[in-house]
Order: C-alpha cells, then sequence, then structure tokens
C-alpha cells in the first residue's frame, strides 16, 4: 500500500468531492479517481458511494479514515524522526575520557550537549587512552579524549587536536626547583622520577622517555601510578618528581609546585573516533568541543 495513495484518500474523504480534494492535492481528477480506485482494489473493500450529488464514505470508508490518519502520523512521526537523527538530536553516545579533562572541560561540553540534544544518551566512561583506544576498536566507545595521538592506530582511528598544552614538572614544596618560573629538562637528570605507567599509556610514556634520553640521560624512576592523582600525591610525599601537561595543575595541591620544562613539545590532546563511520550525534558533540576550546576546525589526521 503505497502512503500517496492513502493521502489521496484522506483529502477526498475529509471533503467528499474529488474535484476540490485534487485541487488541494495539486493533481488532475482523473489521477486522484485511479488512484482511490486502486486502492479499493487492493482492500477489497469499497470505500465510497459514488452519489449524482459526490461521494459519501461506505461503512469500510469511514473505519479505514481513522486508520489512514493515524498511518500517516506514524509516517510523519518516523520522517521526523530519521531527521533529527540525520542532524544528531537524538541516539546514543559512548564517551571516553582521562582525568586530566574531568575538572573544567568535559563537565562543560556534556552540560552544553545535554541542553542542546536532551534526547541524545551520552555516557561517560573514566579509562586510560589505552582502553579507550581499545574500547573504540571494539565499538564499546563512539568517542575518545586520548590525550596525544598515537600513530600506530592512524589506519583505525581518526585524531583531532584541540589543545596543546606546555609540559611541566611537578616538585614538592621545598625543592630546589619550586621557586623557579622554567626549568630544561637536562637539569631533572639527577631527580628520582614518578611516572604514570606504561600499560595505562604506553605511547605517552615512551614519548616522555624519548625526550629524556634526547636530554642527555635516562630517568630514574622510582614510583609508577596508575592516575596522575596518585603520582603527584607520591610526589607531594617526596618520593619523586613527576612530568605532566599543564591541565594537572587543576588537581594542584598547597605542597606541590609546577614548574615549566623549557624545550619539552607541547602535550597535544585529541579526541578520536573510528575511520569511515558515521554518527551524527558524534559529530554534533565534536562541534560543541571545536566551539568549546575555540580552536580553528582541523582536519583529522590522515
Amino acid at each position: 500500500m503505497e502512503l500517496r495513495y492513502v493521502r489521496y484518500f484522506v483529502a477526498a474523504a475529509e471533503d467528499l468531492n474529488f474535484s476540490r480534494a485534487a485541487k488541494r492535492l495539486h493533481v488532475d481528477q482523473s489521477a486522484l479517481s485511479r488512484r482511490i480506485q486502486d486502492l479499493e482494489y487492493e482492500l477489497r473493500v469499497p470505500l465510497f458511494t459514488r452519489t449524482r450529488h459526490g461521494v459519501e464514505l461506505t461503512p469500510a470508508g469511514v473505519a479505514f479514515l481513522q486508520e489512514a490518519r493515524r498511518l500517516l502520523g506514524d509516517a510523519e512521526a518516523a520522517i521526523e524522526t530519521a531527521r533529527r537523527a540525520a542532524r544528531g538530536e537524538i541516539g546514543r553516545l559512548d564517551i571516553g575520557y582521562i582525568t586530566a579533562l574531568s575538572d573544567g572541560l568535559i563537565p562543560r561540553l556534556l552540560r552544553k550537549f545535554r541542553e542542546t540534544f536532551p534526547d541524545v544518551m551520552a555516557t561517560l566512561r573514566h579509562m586510560r587512552p589505552a582502553q579507550q583506544i581499545a574500547a573504540l576498536l571494539e565499538r564499546r566507545l563512539d568517542l575518545g579524549f586520548v590525550g596525544q595521538p598515537n600513530p600506530e592506530y592512524e589506519t583505525e582511528l581518526c585524531y583531532e587536536v584541540f589543545r596543546r598544552d606546555p609540559m611541566e614538572v611537578v616538585v614538592p614544596a621545598g625543592h630546589p626547583l619550586a621557586g623557579r618560573k622554567k626549568v630544561r629538562l637536562a637539569a631533572l637528570a639527577r631527580e628520582k622520577f614518578v611516572l604514570m605507567s606504561r600499560p595505562g599509556n604506553p605511547y605517552h610514556y615512551d614519548w616522555l622517555l624519548a625526550h629524556c634520553h634526547k636530554a642527555g640521560f635516562h630517568p630514574n624512576i622510582v614510583q609508577e601510578a596508575e592516575f596522575a592523582q596518585t603520582a603527584i600525591e607520591l610526589v607531594a610525599a617526596g618520593y619523586g618528581v613527576g612530568l605532566f601537561p599543564a591541565t594537572a595543575q587543576s588537581r594542584a595541591r598547597d605542597d606541590v609546585v609546577f614548574v615549566v620544562v623549557q624545550g619539552f613539545p607541547p602535550y597535544e590532546h585529541s579526541v578520536a573516533w573510528r575511520r569511515n563511520e558515521a554518527s551524527a550525534p558524534r559529530e554534533a558533540f565534536l562541534n560543541l568541543l571545536r566551539e568549546e576550546t575555540r580552536l580553528e576546525v582541523r582536519t583529522p589526521r590522515v
């Protein structure tokens, strides 16, 4: 049954005049009559009784009119639902994030996203970068705030950098470097280090070590921690110093000091998603991210 025929029937049933109904629908009266005859043939019941003064609905036509209106209403609702889904206004979005962004950016984004797209179910999962990448590849996440772009996965994932932060060394209050504004990486050669453990973010771990080697030393790692807050607490307790992007200062305490490390390349914060997979809710969220961070929209890495 074609919806077009149902629309013709409803128009004719409401006007009880094929000529007026045809004008309202912008079709020829003969075409309208043929389509209604086709519909009656398909239903195997007469819908109209033809009289000298026009037409009247048969009992079957009266019953069908109510259902036809409901059918057209459901069709319009389905069309609007599809259009809203295409605009990213409904659906589901599973997002992974790292602790470095939990104190500001992520809550602001989620609040704006919920206000703009209240019918999208957005879930948030705190995961280390390596866990996020695995979840993206396994389709358990739609979008991940993974920190630095990892070239190893660029054939499967798109990355977009939205922020670049200077790298800083965090030292206990009272440390000789605590009064400095800047320090060169080579000046840390004799320090003991507290680093984030490698399994949670192997690319970042290796990136830090590579730059230490470039500065002429291998860091003396005395403690490793799974989360940044734990590492900072170990620094505060005097176990060593740590290397973090500037965003880690959002968790700063009175007993630690952050000092900019000169010559260290900036830490790139990025979001990642699966290549060649369309998602209107994801694109809507990315647009909010771009607006919030006020950076020029970048072409994902290829």
